[in-house]
């Protein structure tokens, strides 16, 4: 089954944060665990994730992949089914049901040959009445049978020819087309023949009965671009086929299939319109090829009719998920992803309002709390089960109903929170003078201590915390309760408090207590050490609805002085981060780079917070999805992330006096797990 047409189509960083002193590691995602995710302050949840559809078999664009890798038909077919084989069946009729014909009744244009088939025989049909050409022909449901009508060239108006006995007619025609007249009148045309059957006491259903090998060619170029190589195509078309085959067989009712994605997209052959120009061909000569070197393969899993239930999707997101069957394996997929598209990762916006008309008992949402994730891939997997929480109450649904309700393209998602790009002044916790770090784990919501070893390096982490993924945002001021231990300051995702954490030389926190509020209308913290020379930490904010830069004076004890504006415009900068002095005098400076063009550039600061003013240092910095400042003993540098290829490759660049920046040196790869360093 399909999901979604693969021509249909961000990133979050990540399950972690991490506070960094000097140099970086990773902790590893967990599988499973509870999150918490709150309404952003615009009234939104903006999700980023990984494919479009359920994932199960097949995945599209991961066929596309694994075709431009150079793999056969057959070799995508077993990785994708794995333990099936292919076998060839005879050409019979599948009976497709139709959802683009005149509602209670079926409508067909006149055709050569025209015929209709009901339970006593076959009725050969007119093409003229009273010398009048007969222009088209109908079945509807009487009071007790269906009744057949036409109308011809003398007036537009229906004409009773006959009373057809039974519960099922179809048309034929002797050149195996016919056209189905369409609500809004435009011609849609099929091959086989098309039929109405009773439903029900009232009802009826349109249905088209087509050879198979008639019905994949329409099927496949409405799955998958008739422009991709062709062992895609033909894998899909064994796919399609297989899918149509399995649902006939084990069809209950007196259809076999649908024509909808909820089983797999049946447009026809064409569409014309009234005039009988042609609107548009639903077939392709590339893939009416594939459907043709393909001719009858399906894939089994046995013996006879054994038919494999050979699920697809637009797009896995780079790992499959489990299926009903055993050929349906979860599984790392490397050809998913290989060529670029937009549903192997994506973001996406959801207005919170939608959320409340989809659950209107849980009131005005404010989080969302996932809790359980299949354990496989980025950020624990694919969502098995959630919370949705709200002002009057809260409603636990499943990862699929709360994806179909809300319109998400997969069940494998994260919020899109922004990446954390500034830089604090973390010092060395221990006390044996070697930088330490921190890692929040935003899936699980721990916090670890990473000891610093004298090569740069961290020890083995240790969890010190739990209860951390309240906070969307982390850092390091230094020591600001002047105890001798660098502390951390922590900001509320739900409420925008901004809390002071002290610390003990093990990494534990001792203590917390409030230190501010209002700190959701900031979008950028910068963390740049002791501006005002008084010996205690203090902070900048961009203030997201204006963009002016505020400087928060610190008041000790972890306190804040009232906000004061000190430069407009900083809007036009996407990244703003500390990287202690490197204009030599005295007072610690600013970096930030421009959005519309990626220059990274100096801002020198005076000791009442004010900015002295811009300087382009150096350029080509956009590619980079995070960046981030550091200072100590070793001089200042930036961390900057280039995302993809080994998933996040982290590269330092020392920065010198002036600002100078010299050529970088990667330093790990995999970083594309955090959401912020600092």
């Amino acid at each position: 089954m399909r999901s979604s047409y693969p021509r249909r189509g961000g990133r979050r960083g990540a399950a972690l944060g991490l506070v960094l002193v000097a140099s970086l590691v990773f902790l590893p995602a967990p599988a499973q665990a509870e999150e918490s995710y709150p309404v952003e302050p615009e009234g939104t949840f903006t999700f980023v994730g990984h494919g479009y559809g359920h994932g199960r078999g097949l995945s599209q664009w991961g066929a596309h992949g694994a075709a431009v890798a150079g793999l056969t038909t057959n070799q995508i077919l077993a990785f994708y089914y794995p333990g099936t084989s292919i076998t060839g069946q005879p050409d019979t009729d599948i009976t497709v049901r139709l959802t683009t014909g005149r509602s209670n009744e079926l409508a067909v244009d006149t055709a050569p040959g025209l015929a209709l088939r009901w339970q006593g025989g076959t009725l050969p049909l007119p093409t003229t009445s009273t010398g009048n050409r007969i222009l088209s022909w109908r079945l509807f449901r009487g009071p007790t049978s269906l009744l057949l009508d036409f109308v011809d060239t003398s007036a537009p108006v229906w004409r009773r020819y006959s009373v057809v006995p039974g519960s099922s007619a179809t048309f034929l025609s002797s050149t195996g087309r016919l056209r189905l007249v369409q609500p809004d009148f435009q011609r849609r045309e099929y091959r086989g023949g098309l039929g109405l059957l009773t439903s029900g006491t009232s009802g009826v259903l349109t249905f088209n009965a087509v050879r198979m090998e008639q019905y994949v060619p329409s099927v496949l170029p409405a799955e998958m671009p008739s422009s991709w190589p062709p062992a895609a195509l033909r894998a899909q078309a064994v796919a399609a086929r297989t899918y149509a085959s399995h649902q006939r067989h084990f069809a209950t009712g007196p259809t076999h299939t649908c024509d909808t994605t909820a089983c797999q997209v049946y447009p026809g052959v064409a569409l014309y319109a009234l005039d009988g120009r042609l609107v548009r061909s639903y077939e392709a000569t590339p893939t009416t090829t594939a459907v043709t070197a393909t001719a009858n393969q399906v894939l089994v899993t046995g013996g006879a009719f054994s038919y494999a239930f050979t699920q697809f999707s637009s797009s896995n997101g780079g790992w499959s998920a489990a299926g009903s069957q055993p050929y349906l394996v979860a599984k790392p997929d490397p050809y998913d992803g290989l060529v670029p598209n937009g549903v192997h990762r994506w973001t996406q916006s959801v207005a919170a309002s939608r959320v409340a008309a989809a659950y209107p008992a849980v009131g005005r949402p404010q989080r969302l709390t996932v809790l359980g994730r299949d354990g496989r891939g980025e950020w624990g997997g694919r969502i098995s089960l959630l919370r949705v929480e709200g002002s009057a109450g809260s409603v636990t649904v499943s990862g699929d109903a709360f994806r179909t309700a809300t319109g998400l393209r997969s069940t494998w998602w994260s919020t899109a929170r922004p990446t954390q790009t500034a830089g604090g002044v973390m010092r060395d916790v221990t006390g044996d003078g070697i930088p330490d770090a921190f890692g929040r784990d935003g899936s699980r919501g721990t916090l670890s201590f990473y000891a610093g070893r004298a090569d740069g390096s961290f020890s083995a982490p240790r969890v010190v915390g739990t209860g951390w993924g309240m906070h969307d945002w982390i850092g390091s001021p230094g020591d600001v309760d002047r105890d001798g231990v660098p502390d951390l300051y922590a900001r509320e995702a739900a409420t925008g408090v901004l809390w002071l954490y002290e610390l003990d030389r093990t990494g534990v926190a001792r203590s917390r207590r409030a230190v501010g509020t209002g700190w959701h209308t900031v979008d950028q913290i910068v963390l740049p050490g002791d501006v005002t020379g008084d010996g205690v930490p203090d902070v900048y904010g961009r203030n997201a609805a204006t963009g002016n830069l505020q400087f928060y004076a610190g008041a000790g004890g972890g306190a804040l002085q009232p906000p004061r504006t000190v430069d407009a415009g900083w809007h036009t900068l996407d990244a703003v981060l500390g990287i202690g002095d490197v204009t030599s005098d005295g007072v610690p400076d600013l970096l930030g780079r421009r959005r519309n063009d990626g220059a990274l550039v100096l801002y020198p600061l005076r000791r009442d917070g004010t900015v002295v003013g811009a300087t382009v240092v150096n350029r080509g910095w956009a590619p980079f999805d995070m960046l981030v400042g550091a200072s100590g003993s070793a001089g200042s540098a930036v961390y900057a992330r280039a995302p993809g290829g080994a998933g996040g490759t982290l590269v330092r660049y020392p920065v010198g006096p002036g600002g100078a920046v010299s050529p970088g040196t990667a330093v790990g790869t995999g970083w594309n797990l955090h959401t912020s360093v600092s």
